[in-house]
């Protein structure tokens, strides 16, 4: 290990968390609770319109989210032969 490995692993572990860091924390979880709240409101109607996004889907969003979940398991699973 080098010299500032060992240094790092020699320093106590103390927090550094502040009165403004819990005010941030504090807004980010309000606005994430606010968002999901007046997603929720809205209520869908059916199972359908829930996983189908009541048909209002453009392509482009629907080819990046297949694109992102094929990266996802490829990188889990590895490359398929070629």
């Amino acid at each position: 290990m080098t010299n500032f490995a060992l240094t790092l692993l020699q320093m106590p572990a103390t927090s550094q968390i502040t009165g403004i860091d819990w005010v941030v924390i504090a807004i980010y979880f309000s606005i994430l609770l606010g968002v999901a709240w007046w997603v929720v409101s809205k209520g869908k109607d059916s199972a359908a319109d829930y996983f189908l996004a009541g048909r209002n889907l453009g392509w482009w969003v629907i080819g990046a989210s297949i694109f992102a979940s094929n990266i996802g398991s490829e990188h889990v699973v590895g490359p398929g032969p070629l």
